[in-house]
């Protein structure tokens, strides 16, 4: 009995993952680390599983695109983000617990993750894009998936 007890808590402790996040995992992590973010995404522990924003180690380089370290402050990214098809909302995964799961208007989740030294994604809603900021001072990233093949017939 204490089994199924068990059980039915570690399953209603896990939450389905959001859309948006699992659009980012399925587009910019490594395939060999999908799985891994997936679950931890909708876990518990997820705050401590988030330590791995501080870099790009899991993120597939091919569809990064470093941003100018020039261009440090919210009001400067932001307008990239807009001309590339962004939208005006994001989703936040980040190490910092104040910003994680939220959704915020672009420019005040820029405000929030730029320069705070802790690893953070935002992920549009228009799923076009995602901007990663890592621990390190001044690396930002700007994510764009891959083109969708046409499928032959």
């Amino acid at each position: 009995m204490m089994f199924g007890a068990v059980l039915f808590i570690a399953l209603k402790a896990k939450r389905m993952i959001d859309p948006r996040e699992e659009w980012f995992v399925k587009n910019f992590i490594i395939a060999n680390k999908q799985m891994r973010w997936m679950e931890a995404l909708t876990s518990p522990k997820r705050n401590r599983f988030l330590v791995r924003l501080a870099d790009e180690k899991d993120f597939n380089p091919n569809y990064m695109t470093a941003i100018d370290h020039a261009l440090r402050t919210a009001g400067q990214i932001a307008p990239i983000l807009r001309s590339l098809g962004s939208g005006s909302t994001f989703r936040a995964i980040s190490q910092w617990s104040e910003l994680d799961a939220r959704e915020l208007e672009l420019e005040e989740a820029l405000e929030l993750a730029v320069g705070i030294g802790l690893g953070s994604i935002l992920v549009s809603n228009t799923l076009k894009l995602a901007y990663f900021e890592e621990e390190l001072p001044g690396y930002r990233w700007l994510l764009i998936p891959p083109k969708k093949q046409p499928s032959i017939l």
